[in-house]
């Protein structure tokens, strides 16, 4: 009886110590994928850990410190609920999606065809290596990346270095042009001028008839807008033909249009640049300190690290992610969260990513992106969740806290820290700064921005806002609360910057609390706006505090036509057409005209409008 007594003692403390043991995996950079996971036998890859957590029910992964190599993207899902992957306690935690060149390949250029093609001052500075890999050549090929040196953002080589050249308007030819239409190397669409400050016109003609990689990129069809084009043409005058038409045309207006042009290895002439000619199949670089051994040269090359879909309670925290830039279609992010519940990105350290979004959030409830820094990166955050209709208000609580954005390296990423849509989510203490374009844009009803801290944004462009949106008439209730926004810049000859921009009609918001120093022109923008309320906030050192552009009759004549004639286009003038798209009874659009497109989204918008004390 004694020993029956025992053995059933040993055997569940056998059973419990399984337990215990099975709620952790173990991976390490010496690890490897045959090992059991246990802390002396850890494994080597996050697919290994993820397969030997499902097999048995582990319920955390840790990552030892380290760099690790990846090319592939994990998935996870609701056979993963309840799963935590971190870095393990202070140790550093790198996911490395660079393909490195050995660095012995590179040879100094000697080739005398090479040289004549280079500036004079890089002549005995500049550095080749032929691209074997024929999906990076590809990349390289399509511009869909950048190049590090030793974790150091490098630049693709550009005209000027700094700043902006300016379109000569007098010598601008639009005949040429067919208005937001690609064009193609036999059959161009953009339009033809010059620009004011001089450079290498036999140079580069050469450069674009042997290469067609060089682009002009920049503000030359509206202040707000980034555009590119690849050049078409360089005449012996410095005449530039570009390839596509721009997005609104270029107009001899009374504006510092500006642009800069890339892709061009007469133009690299200084440390950190490169170029990649598509033809021989190589890169040239002016390296950033002498090429050893042990230097780390790297194409940005890594896809989405974590894509969690249909999951529950997964936590992802505590590392590094860098050198990504392989976005498939779709909208996908390095870190993609979607369908999915409470699950959450805490401490990740996301650094130079281009052509991938950061993390994502698509559909989600009560998911959040939390402490995390966003630094060289093209993109940033999306957080997409909850919905509006006629009948009911469903707030996604979704959540983006205590993040930090900003550029250090870069000089040419736009600089968006987030996008937030649906209904009912968060974005609060978050610090953003030193960024060329609008860091934050919002859409939908009910959302919180509070306690944030935007200064240096808006650097290039004109128009637009810190936190910016517009194009919807129906959009209710969001709440910008004691926010901190100061030396926002607003850019001499362009159209004013706002601190908050509510534009296009868009209408509902409660800003209050807020403080603006230096806030742009105009602190708080407002573009055919309603039903806003601005109380208690501080205005100080700015051009304008508040400025409400008026609403035109026009502006509702034309969505009346497009009720009549057209009411499902989606265009952006239809705006009463496209509110009932998105609020609308079913069936709004059968017998639809001027008065009774109201009683279509009554429900909705007495709700809206009684919840945020306007009106009923």
């Amino acid at each position: 009886m004694k020993t029956t007594f025992q053995s059933i003692i040993w055997g569940s403390f056998l059973l419990i110590s399984h337990s215990i043991f099975a709620q952790e995996i173990f991976m390490a950079t010496n690890g490897n994928d045959a090992n059991p996971g246990t802390k002396q036998r850890p494994l080597k890859t996050l697919l290994a850990a993820r397969n030997k957590a499902r097999s048995n029910g582990s319920k955390t992964i840790w990552v030892r410190g380290g760099r690790y190599s990846y090319t592939n993207t994990v998935d996870f899902d609701g056979k993963d609920n309840g799963l935590k992957i971190s870095g393990y306690q202070n140790e550093e935690v790198i996911f490395d999606g660079a393909f490195y060149f050995k660095s012995n390949d590179f040879k100094k250029v000697t080739d005398g065809n090479t040289l004549n093609r280079m500036h004079a001052k890089a002549k005995d500075k500049v550095f080749e290596i032929t691209v074997r890999n024929n999906e990076i050549a590809n990349q390289l090929k399509e511009g869909r990346t950048q190049l590090s040196m030793d974790d150091i953002m490098m630049y693709i080589s550009r005209f000027p270095n700094k700043g902006f050249v300016h379109l000569n308007h007098s010598t601008t030819n639009t005949s040429s042009e067919v208005i937001n239409t690609d064009g193609t190397s036999n059959n161009p669409k953009g339009p033809k001028f010059k620009i004011h400050e001089s450079f290498n016109n036999g140079k580069w003609n050469r450069e674009v008839k042997n290469n067609k990689n060089a682009l002009v990129v920049g503000y030359y069809s509206a202040d707000w807008l980034k555009e590119s084009s690849p050049i078409q043409s360089v005449s012996g005058s410095g005449l530039l033909h570009l390839r596509d038409g721009s997005r609104y045309g270029i107009k001899n207006r009374n504006r510092p249009d500006r642009i800069y042009i890339t892709n061009l290895l007469c133009e690299l002439d200084q440390p950190g640049e490169w170029f990649y000619d598509i033809a021989k199949k190589k890169v040239y670089l002016w390296p950033l300190s002498q090429i050893k051994n042990t230097s780390k040269i790297g194409v940005w090359a890594g896809p989405e690290l974590i894509n969690i879909t249909r999951a529950r309670n997964i936590k992802v925290q505590k590392f590094t992610v860098q050198h990504a830039s392989r976005g498939k279609s779709g909208g996908d992010a390095v870190i993609d969260i979607r369908s999915s519940e409470s699950c959450e990105i805490a401490g990740v350290r996301f650094r130079y990513i281009d052509n991938i979004a950061v993390a994502n959030i698509i559909d989600g409830k009560n998911c959040g992106i939390k402490s995390c820094d966003i630094f060289d990166c093209s993109g940033g955050f999306r957080c997409y969740g909850g919905s509006a209709t006629v009948d009911k208000i469903e707030h996604g609580r979704n959540y983006v806290e205590n993040c930090h954005y900003t550029q250090v390296y870069s000089r040419d990423f736009y600089g968006k820290m987030a996008a937030v849509q649906g209904a009912g989510n968060v974005f609060r203490n978050n610090l953003i700064h030193n960024t060329n374009g609008q860091p934050m844009t919002y859409s939908g009803v009910d959302h919180k921005i509070e306690f944030n801290e935007a200064f240096n944004t808006g650097i290039e462009e004109g128009d637009g806002g810190v936190f910016y949106t517009g194009n919807s008439i129906w959009s209710f209730g969001t709440e910008l609360k004691h926010n901190f926004i100061h030396h926002n810049m607003s850019v001499p000859g362009l159209l004013g910057k706002g601190g908050f921009h509510c534009d296009d009609f868009d209408a509902g918001e409660k800003i209050i609390g807020n403080v603006f120093y230096k806030g742009g022109w105009a602190a708080v923008k407002f573009n055919k706006s309603g039903g806003h309320t601005v109380q208690n906030n501080v205005f100080l050192n700015g051009f304008l505090g508040i400025r409400n552009n008026t609403y035109r009759q026009s502006f509702y004549d034309t969505s009346v036509e497009f009720l009549r004639n057209d009411p499902t286009n989606k265009s952006k003038p239809n705006y009463i057409g496209r509110m009932l798209q998105a609020i609308g009874k079913p069936g709004w659009q059968n017998g639809l005209n001027e008065n009774n497109w109201y009683s279509k989204v009554s429900v909705f918008l007495e709700k809206a409008l009684s919840k945020n004390g306007y009106y009923v």
